[in-house]
């Protein structure tokens, strides 16, 4: 089967990009923070519009450990790409705390 034979069928069976929306997250100072951005699609791509951390853009999985100077809250753009030119865009608030932050709650 040809790609092109193959997006063809795909497409007949009613096929289309999901991206599950995010909930808020807490990441803490100097701990490793790992979640992954749920989705259904053909061939994804996953880009985050952030210096904050690496997102693999083929698992759509954010693994990094922030530091004291990334303190604060964030709104990330999270964008999905299939190979049918199919784009989700979701937002993700993260906060980043330390945990003397959580000590005083």
């Amino acid at each position: 089967i040809t790609e092109d034979c193959a997006n063809q069928q795909i497409r007949s069976y009613n096929y289309s990009l999901y991206v599950e929306d995010i909930p808020p997250l807490q990441a803490y100072v100097d701990v490793p923070f790992t979640t992954k951005i749920k989705s259904k699609g053909v061939n994804l791509e996953y880009i985050a519009y952030t210096d904050l951390f690496y997102i693999d853009s083929k698992t759509g999985i954010i693994n990094f450990i922030p530091s004291e100077d990334q303190e604060g809250t964030y709104s990330i753009i999270i964008q999905v790409k299939d190979n049918f030119n199919n784009m989700e865009q979701k937002e993700m608030n993260l906060s980043i705390l330390t945990m003397k932050d959580e000590t005083n709650n």
